[in-house]
């Protein structure tokens, strides 16, 4: 059923809210990943925000967890199809932002 009362761009933003969870979307982009894998490569982030913020993400059906029978047990981390979707619209945020650390624009008279 479709909701016409919420802001599309609302309803995204809130899904990726925040510092980390594009961080995440966008280092799973490039492959699975462990959650120790994602806590080296997000420096600073704390292991109960980022256990958190990849709940979040699975319960919103961007990314998908799957447990690897071994032991101990492994877990890793990828995107789901949606998920891929989005990590498209941040490679597009990546290249607006290699633009930007290059200096800014003179507009012309």
């Amino acid at each position: 059923m479709e909701n016409t009362n919420i802001c599309p761009v609302d309803y995204v933003v809130d899904l990726i809210s925040g510092k980390w969870k594009v961080l995440i979307i966008w280092h799973l982009k490039f492959g699975k990943k462990r959650f120790g894998q994602l806590q080296k490569i997000l420096t600073g982030i704390s292991k109960k925000v980022l256990s958190q913020h990849l709940k979040e993400l699975e319960n919103s059906g961007l990314i998908i967890r799957t447990v690897i029978p071994s032991i101990p047990v492994q877990v890793e981390y990828s995107l789901t199809e949606r998920g891929m979707e989005l990590s498209a619209i941040l490679e597009e945020i990546n290249q607006f932002g290699s633009i930007l650390l290059k200096g800014p624009t003179v507009p012309k008279s």
